[in-house]
Order: C-alpha cells, then sequence, then structure tokens
C-alpha cells in the first residue's frame, strides 16, 4: 500500500513551491530609433509583470530653443509620475520641469556608455547591468469608459502639461448619459442646453475628426471631458503658448486676438491643411513639432452657413472652457488658420459647434507593485480531466505561475480557469485528448477535438501576462486569449495549424509574437483591437487573411505577407492607425469592404497586379495616402472606395475597369488620367462612363458652375458631395436618376432642371443632404411648373421657370442689397479669408476677415453708385441706390 502511494506521487510529478518575488526584473531600455511612438507619444514601460515608468517623446524648450527629446519618466513612493524630472536615454542627462516658472533646464549626469538600465531595485543605471532583459513596451492611451462605450486616446506632452493628441469624439457625458444630437440648424441655433454632432452630421466623420460640441456641454454640470481629465481653459492654452514660444507667447486679449503669431505652426498638422481654390494667401502647414496634431475639421453653427459647416481643411477651433467678460452669451475659442501661424485666440457665441481638446487634470498613476508571495506550481497530469483532482483550493487564488505536463482535456482548461491570479502558464509537451460531455470550457454538451487548445480555454484571464506551450498541439479554438488584456509574451509550437478566430481579440499588451511556422488558418479576428502589436510576419502556408484579422492594432507599423496569400477579408487591416506602407503580394485579387479603412498614417500602399476587385470603403479617410496606383487588370472598384483619401492628386483609370462604385471618389480632389480606349470620359473635369450616360464624380474643389450635358442619366451616389463651391448646376432633361447623397453638403443656391416630369426622376436617400431649400433658386420648364409645385422636394424650393435669360453665374458671391446693408452669402472655402469693397475709381473702403458664410456690410456711410466688393481673385460689380 505504501509503495502504491509513493509511486502514485512520483508519476504526477507534483511540484510546489513558494518564493518572495523581487519589486521588478532589470531592464535595458531602447535606444529612441528603435521605439515606435504612432499610437501614443507615451509609451508604458515594464519588465512583464510591473509597470516602471513611462518613456516620452516630446518637444522640450530649453534656453529658449526647442528639440525633440525621447525621456523616462519614473514613479514616485505613490506610484504617481515625477513628471518634474525626465532622463534622457540616449545620453546622461536629465531634464529638469519647472512648473512655476513653465521652463524646462538640463543637468548633465554623466557616465554614459551606450544604454540606460534599470536595476531590480528600480535604480537609474548608465553601466551596463549583467542578465537585464529587453524592457517591454506598449502605447499608453488614455482609456476612456462611458457605459457601454470605450474609446482610446493618443497622448502628448508638452512642459508640464498632458494633452489628448486628438479630439475628443465621444456623445456621452462622463457619467454615460447621451448628449443631445440630430439638432436641427434652427435648434441648434437656439438651444441653451448641451449639443453636440460629427461634421457634415456624419457620424463616420467621428474617428478622424472627432466630435464638434457646443459651450453648453463644454461646461454642463456633468463633464464631457474622461474621468480626471477638463477643457483646457484660456490660462491653460497660454501655459502651452508660452512654453513652446517663450520669447513671442501673449496673454489673451481682445485687440490682439492671438496668444502667438508664430507657434501655430507648432501645432499644426503637417497635412490636410488646403488653399482654397480662389484664395491669394500662401498655404502654411504645420511642423507639428509639438506632436499634438491639431488638424483643420472646421466648425458648425447655424443656418447662416451654407449646410450648417465650415472650415473643413482651412481652420481648426478648441473650444476653452473660459466665459467672455464682453458677453455672457459668448465663451473663448482658439482658432488656427491655412495661411497664418497665429494661435487665434478670441470669442464666439456658445451655440457654435468646436473641437475639444482635454488635458490631464491629476497625476498619473502606475498600477500597484506586485511584490507579492509567489506560489509556483508544476504539476504532470497523467489522465486527462484529473487536473482538478491535483490542485488544492487554495492554490486557486495563490498560484502565480503554473506549468502542466502530461495529458488533458477540455475539463483541464476548464480547471485552469479557476485560477484566479495566473500570471504565467507553460504547458510542457503536453497532449490534448478529444473529449464529449458538458464539463469543458464552454456551456452544455460540446464535443472538443484531439490536439486542439479548447474555445474560450482563456478568456478574460486578465492577470495572465505570459503562455508558452510545447507538444502535440495542431489547432488554438476560437477566442482562445480572448480579453487577456495583460498577456504580453506568447510562444506556440511550430505544429499548430490553425487558429480558428478571435484568438488574441483585445489582448491590448501583446507587442509581438512570431506566428509557427506550419500555420495555414488566421481565423476572423485573430489579433482584431491587439492594440500593441507593432509588426507581424505571415508565414507562407498563409493563403488568406480573413475578415478583421488585424482589425484595430493601433501600433501595427510593419507587415510581412506570406507571398501566397491570394485574398484580404473584410476589415482586415481598419483602424491599423501607425500604418504607413504596405506592399501587397502579387496574387492577391480582391481585398474586402474597409480592408485598409480609417489607416490614418498609410501614405504609400502598393497593389497586386493580380488584383481585379477592390471593395467598397476599402480605404475610406485615409487622408495621408497619396501613392497609390490602380493595377492594369481591375474591373471594380466598389462604393466609396477612395471617399475622404484628399491627398491623392492625379489617378489613371485602368483600361480593364468596368465599374465604379457609387461615392468611390468622394470628398476628393483627383484629377484623373484616362488610357486611350478607356470606359470613361472627362466632361469639364466631371467623370462620366464613355457612352455619356452616368456622373460619376466631380473633384470637391471645383469652382465653377456645372453644366450636365445632355443624355446623362443618373448621378451617382455621392457625384458632387462635399463640392462647397458648387453654387450653380445645371441638370439635362434626360435625367432619369439621382443616387444618395449626390448633391449633399454644396453651396447651391441655383439649379436648373430640365426634365419635363419630375415623377420621372428617381431619387435616392439624401439626395440634397441637410440642404436649406429656402435658399436655392430651382428653375424648371415653363409647362413643369405645376407638377414640381405639388412634388417633394421640388416643391421645397424657389422654383421659378426656365427662360432664355437663365445663365448660371460663375460668381459665388451671392448679394442681397437692401436698405442701410449689404448682405452678402459665400461658400465656406472663403471663411477666413478678407472681404474688400472698393469703390468705383478703385478706392479701399473697408476689409473685413471673413468669419462665416453671411456678412452684413452697413452702407450708412455710403452715397449712391456703383462699388466692387472682392474677395480672393472674385471681383464682383454692385450698385448702391
Amino acid at each position: 500500500m505504501t509503495k502504491r502511494v509513493i509511486a502514485k506521487g512520483i508519476a504526477t510529478m507534483l511540484c510546489i513551491t513558494c518564493c518572495i518575488v523581487q519589486a521588478f526584473a532589470q531592464v535595458k531600455l531602447p535606444t529612441p530609433e528603435k521605439l515606435n511612438f504612432e499610437a501614443s507619444n507615451i509609451l508604458l514601460l515594464s519588465d512583464g509583470e510591473n509597470e516602471l515608468g513611462l518613456l516620452v517623446k516630446e518637444y522640450v524648450v530649453v534656453d529658449k530653443k526647442g528639440e525633440t527629446m525621447v525621456l523616462l519618466y519614473l514613479p514616485q513612493n505613490n506610484r504617481t509620475i515625477d513628471f518634474s524630472v525626465g532622463y534622457k536615454i540616449d545620453e546622461a542627462k536629465k531634464i529638469l520641469f519647472n512648473a512655476t516658472s513653465n521652463t524646462s533646464s538640463v543637468e548633465e549626469v554623466g557616465g554614459w556608455q551606450g544604454n540606460l538600465f534599470l536595476s531590480d531595485k528600480g535604480e537609474l543605471s548608465y553601466q551596463p547591468i549583467n542578465n537585464a532583459q529587453e524592457a517591454l513596451l506598449k502605447p499608453y492611451l488614455l482609456e476612456d469608459k462611458r457605459g457601454d462605450e470605450t474609446e482610446r486616446y493618443a497622448l502628448a506632452k508638452v512642459g508640464t502639461q498632458i494633452w489628448m493628441r486628438e479630439n475628443l469624439r465621444s456623445d456621452r457625458f462622463v457619467d454615460g448619459s447621451m448628449i443631445t444630437t440630430n439638432l436641427s440648424k434652427d435648434q441648434w441655433e437656439k438651444t441653451q442646453s448641451p449639443a453636440m454632432t460629427y461634421y457634415d452630421g456624419n457620424k463616420a466623420n467621428r474617428d478622424k475628426m472627432g466630435a464638434l460640441y457646443n459651450w453648453y456641454a463644454v461646461k454642463s454640470e456633468i463633464s464631457i471631458a474622461p474621468k480626471n481629465w477638463t477643457v483646457p481653459s484660456m490660462e491653460a492654452w497660454e501655459t502651452l503658448a508660452k512654453y513652446i514660444d517663450p520669447q513671442g507667447a501673449m496673454t489673451f486679449d481682445y485687440e490682439t486676438a492671438s496668444l502667438s503669431y508664430t507657434a501655430g505652426e507648432m501645432l499644426k498638422s503637417k497635412t490636410e491643411w488646403i488653399k482654397p481654390p480662389s484664395a491669394t494667401g500662401t498655404l502654411l502647414p504645420g511642423n507639428n513639432a509639438t506632436m499634438l496634431d491639431m488638424k483643420p475639421y472646421g466648425s458648425t453653427s447655424t443656418s447662416k452657413y451654407f449646410n450648417g459647416y465650415s472650415g473643413l481643411n482651412r481652420q481648426a477651433y478648441f473650444w476653452t472652457s473660459t466665459i467672455s467678460d464682453y458677453s455672457d452669451t459668448k465663451a473663448l475659442f482658439i482658432r488656427l488658420y491655412w495661411d497664418s501661424h497665429s494661435i487665434n485666440s478670441y470669442m464666439d457665441d456658445k451655440f457654435m459647434g468646436f473641437s475639444v481638446r482635454c488635458i490631464a487634470q491629476s497625476a498619473m498613476t502606475l498600477a500597484p507593485w506586485k511584490e507579492v508571495q509567489k506560489e509556483e506550481l508544476t504539476l504532470a497530469v497523467p489522465q486527462a480531466g484529473s487536473l482538478a483532482s491535483l490542485v488544492k483550493t487554495n492554490q486557486f487564488s495563490t498560484v502565480k505561475s503554473l506549468t502542466l505536463s502530461g495529458v488533458l482535456d477540455a475539463r483541464d482548461f476548464k480547471t485552469v480557469q479557476r485560477f484566479t491570479n495566473l500570471q504565467t502558464l507553460v504547458l510542457s509537451n503536453i497532449s490534448i485528448t478529444s473529449y464529449s460531455g458538458t464539463g469543458g470550457t464552454l456551456e452544455g454538451d460540446q464535443e472538443y477535438k484531439e490536439a486542439e487548445i479548447p474555445e474560450n480555454s482563456f478568456e478574460q484571464m486578465s492577470s495572465l501576462s505570459s503562455f508558452s506551450a510545447s507538444g502535440a498541439i495542431v489547432s488554438l479554438g476560437a477566442h482562445t486569449f480572448k480579453g487577456c488584456t495583460a498577456l504580453a509574451k506568447v510562444m506556440l509550437p511550430k505544429s499548430v495549424k490553425s487558429f480558428r478566430g478571435g484568438n488574441f481579440l483585445n489582448c491590448s499588451a501583446l507587442g509581438g509574437i512570431t506566428l509557427p511556422s506550419q500555420l495555414e488558418e488566421l481565423g476572423a479576428s485573430t489579433f482584431k483591437g491587439c492594440i500593441s502589436l507593432g509588426e507581424i510576419t505571415i508565414p507562407t502556408t498563409i493563403t488568406k487573411i480573413k475578415d478583421e484579422v488585424f482589425s484595430d492594432c493601433q501600433a501595427l507599423t510593419h507587415i510581412v505577407f506570406s507571398s501566397n496569400i491570394d485574398a484580404i477579408g473584410t476589415s482586415a487591416f481598419s483602424k491599423c492607425t501607425s500604418l504607413s506602407e504596405v506592399v501587397l503580394p502579387n496574387l492577391i485579387t480582391t481585398i474586402g469592404d474597409f480592408s485598409f479603412a480609417h489607416c490614418t498614417k498609410l501614405k504609400k500602399i502598393v497593389l497586386s497586379d493580380a488584383m481585379v476587385k477592390i471593395g467598397n470603403s476599402a480605404f475610406l479617410n485615409n487622408a495621408l495616402l497619396t501613392e497609390l496606383a490602380l493595377p492594369n487588370g481591375l474591373k471594380q472598384l466598389g462604393d466609396f472606395a477612395l471617399e475622404g483619401c484628399t491627398s491623392i492628386s492625379t489617378l489613371k483609370l485602368p483600361i480593364s475597369l468596368e465599374h465604379i462604385g457609387d461615392g468611390a471618389f468622394k470628398g476628393t480632389a483627383i484629377l484623373f488620367e484616362l488610357p486611350e480606349g478607356s470606359q470613361y470620359k472627362l466632361h469639364e473635369h466631371i467623370l462620366m462612363d464613355a457612352k455619356g450616360k452616368t456622373v460619376y464624380n466631380l473633384p470637391v474643389n471645383h469652382s465653377k458652375a456645372v453644366t450636365v450635358p445632355e443624355g446623362v442619366e443618373t448621378i451617382a451616389g455621392a457625384a458632387f458631395s462635399g463640392c462647397k463651391s458648387l453654387t450653380h448646376i445645371d441638370l439635362p432633361s434626360t435625367i432619369r436618376e439621382i443616387k444618395s447623397v449626390a448633391l449633399e453638403n454644396t453651396a447651391l443656391y441655383n439649379i436648373v432642371l430640365r426634365a419635363d416630369n419630375p415623377a420621372n426622376i428617381k431619387l435616392g436617400e439624401n439626395v440634397f443632404g441637410s440642404m436649406d431649400y429656402g435658399r436655392c433658386d430651382l428653375f424648371v420648364p415653363e409647362a413643369s411648373l405645376a407638377l414640381y409645385r405639388a412634388s417633394s422636394p421640388w416643391n421645397l424650393f424657389k422654383l421659378s421657370k426656365i427662360t432664355s435669360n437663365t445663365i448660371l453665374d460663375n460668381t459665388p458671391l451671392q448679394v442681397s442689397i437692401r436698405k442701410g446693408n449689404i448682405g452678402i452669402s459665400l461658400p465656406s472655402e472663403y471663411v477666413g479669408s478678407v472681404l474688400c469693397l472698393y469703390s468705383a475709381n478703385g478706392a479701399l473702403l473697408y476689409t473685413h476677415r471673413i468669419q462665416s458664410n453671411e456678412i452684413n456690410i452697413s452702407t450708412g456711410n455710403l452715397v449712391a453708385g456703383v462699388y466692387f466688393l472682392q474677395v480672393g481673385q472674385v471681383v464682383q460689380k454692385i450698385q448702391i441706390l
């Protein structure tokens, strides 16, 4: 009997050890060139178990000169980060930040030998430390949870301030309650309650542009800022300006209306600033030295604006939390111009809709030390399903490191889930048997496969940071590690051939993984939400990238594709916001819908020569994409495929192209090159099919009246969308269909429609968007007036008959002269320009910086006669009686 017991004990090889873990492992910090700050300018430094500090790429001003540095910030005893001292990681110097004087200074430390180290006691060392491990890094993001919604924001540090690097985009207050939205323009102006919207009223602009809030939302009793953050006051903006421009910065006043005449260059992004077509000024994009990346995403307000929105690609507006002392109906804001480097500061009505950037209001705190008694447990499981019998009850809560060998099935993986504080799991040379029953990792009676780690095995084990496995494993069941937010290290055997899908879904700490060399399947959503994943090499055994495999991998900068891949699925790389260049393998024939959508840093993509189809919204909102060539065999370009790709200037359409989807080029100013024999043609910059039946696109910067030629039957979806200088359009008698949003977000106030019967014109949804119909004249055949007056939406326009004098006027100024004033309406592209009024003999009488799309000039001091209005290169003659 005794011998049997001893034999059984030896067979199970149960080994329990107990030890005190040191505060953290000794680590070596990387040099700056090896770091990736695309996802955030702040990186969290750890050793895999403990958070050690923050690495920050920032603009530092010393002795009134600024430069970009990477600094290490360490925690104090209470675990809050000490931002008063930053240590350079590429030389033995530290930077001291003085919050009182808003300045920085440098101190020599000495002893530099090529790297910076942290000892196991948390002490800095410039002397090499033997056996120091490479530090683990992941983007440090602001996680903003509101109800069932979670947003993550990139961060940047300037001086002693921590800023959001993106515009606030939530439609909720911090407590999760909803902010009023979808107001009409009239309601927006009249409300004195918190409200928000998205540019053009389009929620698709949320991720890229953020939201637009009225000031009542900014100062609501329930904050719109994330917890422990706030909307900056004018004083906070002054602090920012004075730090980056110590010699030229000013405090706010209404006379200068500027915090600095030059520092705006350091706040503005390098891209997305566009010179209005008719403007005479010089385009001045930013250098983004502060890395705050402030972009020109415009504003919204009332019916005084065309469509209620203005300033896109021309101006950036940001609310402050400071009310104006000039009027209690106004508050202070910050504005950046396309043609100026000033930081403009002024007041505006509280109902205006501006962007919001937030700043940290309290100290940043690292997670508590994991200096605890750590129990390591090593078990050999002799029989599948027996793991639970080998573990003592208290060990399920105390064991931090578990090593298993032997034979397992789904019941044993269910047992592993009971280890509530498990950090390290090692499966050593295991075999996995099939199992049928109710005791596995899924609910109910289920079948589990041999040699497969069962579905949901480690789902939501939030403390698990390291996993390795060896043995006869051929597949990972779906959602194996889903929600393991601390998982940073994964090692799998070469024998694994299949990931069933969602395996590493939302594993936010996973910075890298080596995929098994025999892997044949990457299931849908395998790495979705792995926001720290920096690069990936896909083995040659993979032939397809399925849906959402790498979606929302915000830190992904480099992909090595298998040369055998022939298809990329829906949203496969969507929201990979750090990707800048992609070269696709030459066997790929199809890329799916949204495959590379919202890759906001993507500048270049090389498509496969074999490609025949590009899916809907494949490159949606990739504003930096400049290098794209459509392959010669391409047949289909999906709906909205290149929407928002505003940096593409020219594009050659291959002769093979048979189908262009609705809105394929929405929001762009692309000029097209058409080869001989093309299935398309151009008519005064309008892209049409070669037979002249369908209109597909007009560049958004087109500023002249448009005449659509006779014979055209269809206006494609979004064909003229976003053409904010389009004031006049003439539609032919042959028109039979105008598709969805074809004429939304324009400045139309004259439409000539020559079709005899409106009942013969099929209209898609929201053809005119949020147009104020009452300001637009619609000219129709005289014999058809009654039909149009009885038909919606045509009866909402100001209807008139077409006459021999119905000629479209190219001048974009709409002028009405009444007793006492001149009223002027003009497209939003002119906001920020200067309007001049001249006498008949050329004397300058009046100048005005245009703040909105409607202007009123008093005529009280003007005598009757002829005058000239000038905006940019546009001159219009007027007469005052």
